[in-house]
């Protein structure tokens, strides 16, 4: 009885230890070593950088070994060639060979990609549009290597119908935002196009120490971040909840803390005059009003949609002019992209009631920025 259940036991084991093996993807199939010819043109850019990068990890994972080479060498066995036939050479000899035919992708954003069996193995040719193109096409690529746990037959045209992919400003540590390159790289895993960096408060230059000294010292790791998203084909912007402020910003501008207070909106202007002068690299803005929280240290925050003394100017009067105030600076002055996405915190207005949604934004007064479009 004692041998029976000690024979059980052991069948047990080696069935766990046989799954386990069995399960793992590198017991799967036998290593393999594929090529992958990028032209020089596009390896200088940081983004296919990190998209093959990212390649090469998953290719560990399933026994893929990725050998980056250039255009000029001679295909060899399995292969996956980065560009159309106007940057790489390998792509061309098979276009003129009739190994593959290409119908060309139009859209920067968009990408083709081709499989076709040859004599010594499999070529899998990724055709972007442009240089961003090409890494989202890389990007598929991975996303199914990471389905499939191998290299599968791809023939597909992909064009992104949403040209500009956001992530809001609380989204940077889940989806991926401007406020390091480990969050970049993840942005451009999913093919966010635009993030979200620094708040204003933190570039602006008040006049007001320490924090002109403190921002300073901020704007310079905020143009390395810009710099960076540029390379990896994002555009950068940075956030705030309005009106968020420095007390020196009022006395600048003689203002008061009231939206029938013509020096109000001036202060407003100013504020965002003070940012892009100082961070002319920056690409837009995003800002919410309503919900005013966005504010520490010395800095204060109003609540210009429903507060200040001896004021009755209308909510929806008071965010028309919201909006149309900085599009004259954002966009007029300073040719940036300005972001506005509605938020609020009482049920009967805009971010809760279509009715008063369409009386802000549906009609001649209140700009739209065209850019965003």
């Amino acid at each position: 009885m004692k041998n029976k259940i000690k024979t059980i036991w052991m069948l047990v084991i080696l069935s766990l230890v046989l799954v386990t093996v069995l399960s793992n993807p590198l017991f799967a199939q036998k290593p393999m070593n594929w090529q992958l010819i990028v032209p020089a043109q596009l390896y200088e850019e940081e983004a296919v950088k990190v998209a093959i990068s990212d390649l090469q990890t998953i290719g560990k994972e399933i026994g893929i070994t990725f050998n980056v080479t250039n255009d000029r060498e001679i295909i060899k066995d399995n292969a996956i060639i980065l560009g159309n036939q106007s940057l790489n050479k390998a792509t061309e000899e098979l276009q003129n060979t009739a190994i593959i035919s290409l119908k060309g992708v139009d859209d920067e954003q968009g990408y083709e990609i081709i499989t076709s069996k040859t004599e010594d193995g499999k070529v899998i040719v990724v055709a972007g549009g442009s240089m961003i193109g090409n890494v989202y096409g890389l990007y598929w690529l991975w996303d199914r290597m990471r389905v499939y746990k191998t290299i599968p037959d791809i023939n597909v045209t992909r064009i992104p119908a949403l040209k500009k992919r956001v992530n809001l400003a609380w989204g940077q540590g889940l989806l991926g935002g401007g406020s390091s390159k480990k969050a970049m790289h993840e942005a451009l895993r999913q093919s966010v196009n635009w993030v979200s960096g620094a708040a204003t408060l933190d570039l602006i230059p008040w006049n007001s120490e320490p924090e002109n000294s403190i921002n300073a010292k901020n704007r310079i790791k905020t143009n390395e971040m810009i710099d960076y998203a540029h390379s990896l084909g994002m555009k950068y912007y940075c956030f705030a909840n309005e009106f968020t402020y420095h007390p020196s910003l009022l006395k600048e501008n003689d203002a008061t803390l009231s939206s029938c207070d013509p020096n109000f909106w001036k202060a407003l202007q100013n504020k965002y005059r003070k940012l892009f002068k100082a961070l002319p690299k920056l690409d837009g803005i995003e800002v919410c009003n309503d919900d005013i929280s966005g504010f520490w240290d010395a800095y204060r925050g109003f609540d210009l949609m429903h507060k200040g003394e001896n004021c009755d100017m209308p909510y929806v009067k008071r965010f028309q002019t919201f909006v149309n105030k900085l599009s004259e600076v954002v966009i007029d002055e300073f040719d940036k992209t300005y972001l506005h996405f509605t938020w609020g915190l009482v049920a009967h207005e805009q971010h809760y009631s279509a009715e008063i949604f369409r009386k802000i934004f549906d009609n001649d007064n209140v700009r739209v920025d065209d850019k965003l479009f």
